[in-house]
C-alpha cells in the first residue's frame, strides 16, 4: 500500500516521518537521489550568500546565523563546515526532526542550538535574541497554506534580519503539464494539482510523490504561489530587494537526474535583503 503523508507541516508534526521515508526510498537507488539533492541544496545555497555579498558586506565566520525550517540540519551543518557562521540556530516545528539534526551535529551545543518553533506562530526574534545576518531557508515558505500565513512568516524572519536572507523553494512558474517536468516520472518524481483548477490560485494544494509506482511511494502536500505573491509578501514583510536566481547542478554536472530537474526549472532560489 502506498505511504500517503498528505498533512501540512504546520497542521500536522510529521517532518520526521516525511524524511525517514524519503531517505528510505532512495537507500538502494543508484543514483542515491536524497545524498545528491542535499549536496545540490548545499551548493546552490553557497552560490547565493556568494551572489548576495555584491550587496550586502559581511565579515565571515558571522557571529550567528539562522536556519529557517532547518529540518535535518543539513544547511546549518554547511554553514559551520564552509566557517559561514560561528553559531547557527536552526529552528524546525517538528521535534522529532530536530532529533536527526542534533544527531547529525553530534550533540554540538557548542556551534549549534536547535529550537523546537513554528516559524508561523512564534517569533523568531525572541528566540534568537537578536538580529542576525544572514539567514537560510530551504523548501519550507512553500508549506505556508494561504498568502496571509506567507506575509506573517516572511515578517517573522524580516524582523530578524539584518542582512542576506537566501533560499530554495519550488519554482512558481514550474508547467506542471510540460515534458520536462513529466520526464522526472522515470525517477519517481510525480507533480499532481487538482483536477478541477483550470488557473492556479495562491495558496493552491498539490502533491509531490516520491517513489511513484513502488510500493514505498510517499506523497507530500506543498502549497503554489504565483511570482507576482512572492514578490508582493517578501516587499510587505520588509524586504527591499528581492532577486530570482536559476539553481545550477555544481557538482554531479552529469547526473541525469539533476540534469532533467533543471531542465524541468522545478526549484529556483532567490536572495532578499532589507536594505
Amino acid at each position: 500500500m502506498a505511504n500517503k503523508l498528505n498533512e501540512s507541516d504546520y497542521d500536522q508534526n510529521s517532518l520526521a516521518e516525511k524524511f525517514i521515508a524519503v531517505k528510505g526510498l532512495n537507500s538502494n537507488d543508484s543514483l542515491d537521489k536524497h545524498s545528491v539533492m542535499v549536496n545540490f541544496d548545499a551548493d546552490n545555497i553557497l552560490t547565493l550568500i556568494k551572489r548576495g555579498l555584491s550587496h550586502v558586506k559581511l565579515n565571515f565566520p558571522v557571529e550567528c546565523a539562522l536556519d529557517v525550517g532547518c529540518g535535518a540540519g543539513n544547511m546549518s551543518r554547511l554553514l559551520i563546515k564552509e566557517k559561514l557562521a560561528e553559531y547557527v540556530v536552526g529552528v524546525d516545528k517538528s521535534q522529532d526532526m530536530l532529533k536527526y539534526a542534533k544527531a547529525g551535529s553530534i550533540d554540538d551545543t557548542v556551534h549549534y542550538d536547535y529550537v523546537n518553533a513554528n516559524v508561523a506562530t512564534d517569533d523568531l526574534l525572541t528566540i534568537v535574541g537578536k538580529k542576525v545576518p544572514l539567514i537560510v531557508q530551504t523548501y519550507m515558505l512553500n508549506h505556508a497554506e494561504t498568502s496571509d500565513q506567507l506575509l506573517h512568516v516572511l515578517s517573522n524572519i524580516a524582523k530578524v534580519s539584518c542582512g542576506l536572507f537566501v533560499g530554495i523553494i519550488p519554482n512558481p512558474n514550474r508547467g506542471y503539464a510540460s515534458d520536462a517536468v513529466k520526464k522526472l516520472i522515470k525517477y519517481g518524481t510525480k507533480f499532481t494539482v487538482p483536477e478541477e483548477k483550470k488557473s492556479f490560485e495562491d495558496g493552491m494544494s498539490y502533491q509531490i510523490t516520491f517513489g511513484h509506482g513502488t510500493p514505498q511511494e510517499v506523497t507530500l502536500v506543498d502549497h503554489w504561489y504565483s511570482t507576482s505573491t512572492y514578490e508582493k509578501m517578501f516587499e510587505q514583510a520588509g524586504f527591499k530587494f528581492l532577486e530570482w536566481v536559476p539553481v545550477e547542478a555544481i557538482r554531479n554536472k552529469d547526473n541525469a537526474y539533476l540534469a532533467d530537474l533543471i531542465q524541468s526549472k522545478s526549484v529556483i532560489g532567490y536572495i532578499a535583503r532589507k536594505m
